[in-house]
């Protein structure tokens, strides 16, 4: 059963590694290297006072492959069932002296551990990365009257986060990607298709978007990411009962359900 599912995953698994390793290559190599120290101009910014301020390498990091580590999820889990009733080999797995308990369980938990080893990997490379110093090489422009303006070179330390906000924001899109994989194995239940599977699963979820982003919006102006990382200490326990709730109702129906 094992070496039957990891046979189907080699592809995901080949697909969302080398996405993961082109964004993480992507953003370590727009830092061209100076004199042992990392000098960038890119994604260095100025708030409304003109006071610089940098975004550690680990958040951009995650920002960036967001819409990855969803993407991966949703495909952990639209085929779970679905690809099984495409190809009318499902009734040959009912078949076998295996519970169906045991089918539903092993699928997910494999699709779930080809993504998130990926995904942890990756993001421990990049953290280590984030904690090399840095520094950001900016001009300062001061004007003189009839004469040209002063213009002074200056640097800025790269911020970096601690390994307590790593992990609290890494945690946080693990378990986002999980209660995604979840639903979308969920939907493959009922869905003859891996076509149909993942149509009404990007409904879904873009349901889910608009409505959390209206709600967002009202309660935090200007709406940002980091105020979702402000709300971690409630969605911990919300994304666990979620992930507990659909795994818990897509293992019920898919027991009793007559294929």
């Amino acid at each position: 059963m094992v070496y039957k599912e990891w046979r189907a995953v080699r592809l995901k698994l080949l697909l969302v590694t080398g996405a993961y390793c082109l964004m993480a290559a992507y953003l370590w190599l727009s830092i061209p290297q100076s004199n042992g120290f990392i000098t960038r101009s890119t994604h260095f910014y100025f708030d409304k006072n003109a006071v610089p301020f940098t975004i550690p390498l680990y958040e951009e990091w995650l920002t960036y492959t967001g819409f990855i580590t969803l993407g991966a999820a949703l495909l952990a889990g639209v085929d779970i069932i679905a690809e099984e009733r495409n190809k009318e080999t499902l009734g040959f797995l009912l078949a076998r002296p295996i519970t169906r308990t045991r089918i539903f369980t092993t699928k997910i938990l494999l699709n779930l551990a080809v993504w998130a080893a990926i995904f942890l990997f990756v993001s421990i490379i990049m953290f280590l990365l984030d904690q090399q110093p840095r520094v950001f090489s900016f001009s300062d422009f001061t004007p003189r009257e009839n004469q040209p303006p002063l213009v002074t070179r200056r640097q800025i330390l790269a911020s970096t986060v601690t390994f307590g906000e790593a992990l609290l924001k890494t945690g946080l899109w693990l378990l986002l990607g999980i209660a995604v994989t979840c639903l979308s194995a969920f939907i493959s239940i009922f869905t003859r298709t891996i076509l149909y599977s993942l149509s009404f699963s990007l409904m879904v979820l873009l349901s889910i978007f608009v409505g959390v982003s209206l709600v967002a919006r009202i309660f935090y102006t200007p709406y940002r990411l980091g105020s979702v990382y402000d709300l971690s200490g409630g969605l911990y326990p919300l994304l666990t009962v979620l992930i507990i709730g659909l795994f818990g109702a897509g293992l019920f129906f898919f027991q009793r359900k007559e294929f």
